[in-house]
């Protein structure tokens, strides 16, 4: 990244002096462990100080590699973007809730 007030051209230049010795390659995709199976529901109780209650739940979804996973992220966004999205409308105006959100990791990390 470079920022600043500077001369496009000369610095396009110089960064391609300083790269013309770097010849592209490909990156390797680390190995991914295999998820254990899922057996049945898994749930965590968390008690503490204070009357704010908050509800997290996790859905078991397809592997990194799946076609479906941009779906998801469709999905989510439909659900939870925005006041007018699903979710905030049924929850939030209803007020059962203050906030909701939807996520996921569909990000590999590469190192290069």
């Amino acid at each position: 990244m470079i920022v600043g007030d500077f001369d496009t051209s000369k610095v396009l230049a110089r960064v391609r002096e300083l790269w013309r010795d770097v010849l592209p390659h490909a990156v390797p995709n680390p190995p991914l462990n295999p998820e254990p199976k899922q057996v049945g529901e898994r749930r965590v109780d968390i008690h503490r100080a204070g009357t704010t209650a908050y509800l997290d739940i996790g859905f078991h979804i397809p592997s990194v590699n799946s076609p479906d996973l941009p779906a998801l992220d469709v999905l989510a966004t439909l659900l939870t973007n925005g006041r007018s999205s699903r979710l905030y409308r049924t929850l939030v105006e209803a007020q059962m809730a203050t906030v909701v959100s939807a996520s996921q990791m569909t990000a590999r990390s590469r190192t290069v």
